[in-house]
């Protein structure tokens, strides 16, 4: 299926290549918005709940630097990316299967294998391809993954910061106290959230068993878990490492939250590089 590129839409860092954009058009039609950067085995990052590809810049840059092409996309509903409708106003309704098979459509359409990687609710998609498409998966990396249900608070907070209803000042606490380790500064994912595309995201949660993508399928994997992180405690992703068992491995990220991304990004691009030369 066609994709057109446009010239590098992000300025490159120091050492750092930049980020070109580009528009992949699905099997129903929908215009996906990805950021490329990168030459080497393909590395494709799907972002958190309700939040986009741009998330990814930085970190994109620094694993590219290591030898990888990295793909980050914006999901349905999330900017340049608009649903067809196909999936929003299903019978039945849509599933976490229906939105990996965006993932490998992208994956398709720049060869066919690749390293996945999820930050937040986008490690559960990433683990759903694992299960449906095993021999396209080279490895799972998961940015802030936790085992079973959220806490109630968590799901409280992730209420809270989807709802561009909600007044400043308590969106604000909750994403800091949600999202950021204690002294580390919100205010970069202050914008940036699509609640249209949170309700299909959560609607899909909603439709699938957990135990169906629990375990990413047969893929090596790797947990990198913040510290402080309060949407996803340690102990949730040290029960997923047990529940995995030897194919897992974990890292600890102190002084970082939810958001460990944008708190300690090159801590985890340390450790997701490491990661991904093994496989």
């Amino acid at each position: 299926l066609p994709i057109s590129t446009s010239a590098p839409s992000a300025p490159s860092g120091a050492g750092h290549p930049a980020i070109a954009s580009k528009v992949f058009v699905s099997s129903d039609g929908t215009c996906f918005h990805l950021r490329t950067v990168g030459r080497g085995d393909l590395v494709v990052i799907h972002p958190s709940l309700a939040r986009g590809a741009a998330d990814f810049d930085d970190i994109a840059r620094v694993i590219a630097a290591a030898g990888f092409q990295v793909v980050s996309f914006d999901p349905r509903g999330v900017g340049a990316t608009r649903d067809t409708g196909a999936l929003m106003a299903r019978t039945p309704p849509v599933t976490l299967d229906d939105l990996a098979r965006d993932v490998m459509e992208i994956v398709r359409a720049h060869g066919g294998q690749a390293h996945l990687i999820g930050h937040d609710y986008g490690n559960r998609v990433m683990r759903m391809v694992a299960v449906l498409a095993p021999d396209m998966v080279r490895s799972i990396t998961l940015w802030g993954a936790g085992s079973g249900a959220p806490p109630a608070r968590a799901i409280e907070i992730l209420t809270i910061v989807i709802d561009n209803k909600v007044p400043f000042q308590k969106f604000r606490a909750a994403l800091a106290e949600g999202f950021f380790a204690p002294g580390n500064d919100p205010s970069v994912w202050y914008t940036g959230w699509y609640p249209v595309a949170g309700a299909l995201q959560v609607k899909a949660s909603e439709h699938t068993p957990a135990a169906r993508y629990q375990g990413g399928g047969n893929a090596p994997l790797l947990i990198v878990q913040a510290g402080q992180d309060t949407i996803a405690p340690p102990e949730r992703s040290e029960k997923l490492q047990a529940a995995i068992g030897p194919r897992a491995q974990r890292v600890v990220i102190d002084k970082a939250g939810h958001c460990l991304v944008e708190e300690q990004p090159d801590a985890v691009a340390k450790a997701t590089v490491q990661f991904l030369r093994q496989h």
